[in-house]
């Protein structure tokens, strides 16, 4: 909870709450976010479609559920969006930044000790070699291949519906969303 933001774990536990009070006859996620980490989002995604049916489930987004919080927002009975909201950037990504050259500029050394073959990979002292960005590469692809799974099956939507119309990672208008049937 740092900068307005909320961890999946809190998000969760709240959710148990209003699911177990049965003064709560509905729930409402108002969701402002441009997303987030990857850790923790397919869980609470999953705990909010297997509640469906128990109390409506209903998202709001009011004004941006991008990214991480797409995954977890569409998973409510349904998506609804204010006027001028935005939604999407279904994708993933990571983010290396070399600063060898930095170091080298300002004559930096730097000497990592390690032991496992792969302990250190990565790291932003060095750039990354061939075979480090194939594997980073093949664990984004595998992130979005859930992603695009838990769209399909929180819209009741498919794979490639996801794919050609969710906006391929960019963020869609209301009304662009309405057309994809994202709300």
């Amino acid at each position: 909870e740092s900068s307005g933001g909320m961890s999946t774990d809190r998000i969760g536990q709240e959710f148990d709450a209003l699911m177990a009070n049965d003064a709560v006859g509905a729930i409402l996620l108002q969701v402002n976010s441009p997303g987030g980490e990857v850790f923790g989002t397919p869980e609470l995604s999953d705990k909010i479609f297997a509640a469906r049916g128990k109390k409506p489930i209903t998202a709001l987004v009011d004004p941006e559920m991008a990214s991480a919080a797409l995954w977890i927002g569409s998973a409510a009975d349904d998506v609804s969006i204010t006027p001028s909201g935005w939604i999407g950037s279904q994708g993933v990504v990571a983010v290396h930044t070399d600063l060898s050259q930095l170091n080298e500029t300002i004559g930096r050394n730097v000497t990592y000790i390690h032991s496992g073959e792969y302990k250190v990979e990565g790291n932003s002292d060095f750039p990354l070699s061939d075979e480090t960005r194939a594997y980073y590469q093949a664990q984004v692809d595998a992130i979005n291949t859930q992603f695009v799974a838990a769209l399909a099956r929180n819209r009741k939507s498919s794979k490639k519906a996801i794919l050609e119309n969710y906006g391929q990672g960019r963020m869609l208008m209301a009304q662009d969303a309405l057309a994809a049937s994202m709300v």
